[in-house]
């Protein structure tokens, strides 16, 4: 998903670059909004210039992309979209009679989500700068929004948008989204049932193990070396019955439960 959004904005900013008035479909505009309902989206994939462009992309590059392994392409686009609308309609009530454009919005959620979910994550700035972890570089961001909001200075970037975004995202993320305290998507594959024989580990794999599917050797509640299979897809919060069941004792035998969790 990540890549096709960028392909998009860049394929769109062209022939914007090209043709004159090709942006005038797409901007969106809070006074006439009511007759050209589609700008809310369209406004997302046009630029004002090609260092607006940039900033976006890479902001989208650093932080999308393992946001993206952890929920899935589907559930990745909604939220990038209601992010998008959700700095839309931040903008129009502290701007209501200015234009919107660019990705900013919907980026600055995503962003902002992200770091939450993996906030001691490093962020390779422009791939020059030494990593700085997300939680910084979105508190700043943040911050810098704020400041910006109540100041009053006009510089033509809309700081409301990106706070919109950013509200939208936490509202996604609390509210709306199909995730768990550890970030990703909820698909408990069993549910542990108590029993007096039952055990229980946790098992850390990488994010592209979980992603891509797995097996790891663990060793049994009956004290056999077994290979579990990871299914494609797995997500922190899984839990996994072990082949060869638990401890034994007499006639009874327990399970053997294993929780995953995604290592950032």
């Amino acid at each position: 998903m990540v890549g096709y959004l960028m392909i998009a904005n860049i394929a769109i900013y062209v022939p914007g670059v090209l043709f004159e008035g090709f942006d005038h479909w797409l901007v969106f505009d809070p006074g006439v909004m009511v007759f050209r309902p589609w700008t809310a989206i369209t406004h997302m994939f046009i630029h004002a210039n090609l260092g607006h462009l940039a900033a976006n992309m890479l902001m989208l590059l650093h932080f999308g992309p393992e946001l993206e392994r952890r929920w899935g392409r589907d559930e990745f686009g909604k939220l990038y979209l209601f992010c998008g609308i959700g700095g839309v309609a931040l903008h129009s009530l502290f701007y209501p009679n200015a234009g919107l454009l660019g990705a900013s919005g919907a980026i600055y959620g995503v962003s902002l989500v992200s770091a939450l979910k993996s906030p001691n994550a490093a962020r390779y700035l422009l791939g020059i700068f030494p990593p700085v972890r997300a939680k910084y570089i979105m508190g700043y961001a943040a911050t810098l929004t704020l400041v910006y909001i109540v100041s009053p200075v006009a510089d033509g970037i809309s700081y409301a948008a990106h706070l919109g975004g950013m509200a939208a995202g936490l509202i996604y993320l609390k509210y709306l989204g199909l995730n768990s305290r550890s970030g990703a998507l909820v698909r408990t594959e069993e549910t542990p049932q108590p029993g007096a024989l039952d055990t229980h580990i946790t098992v850390k794999v990488t994010l592209a193990q979980a992603t891509e599917g797995s097996g790891v050797l663990i060793r049994s509640g009956g004290g056999e070396e077994v290979r579990l299979t990871i299914p494609k897809g797995t997500v922190s919060g899984t839990h996994l019955r072990v082949p060869g069941g638990g401890a034994k004792k007499a006639d009874l035998v327990g399970d053997q439960w294993v929780r995953i969790k995604i290592q950032d």
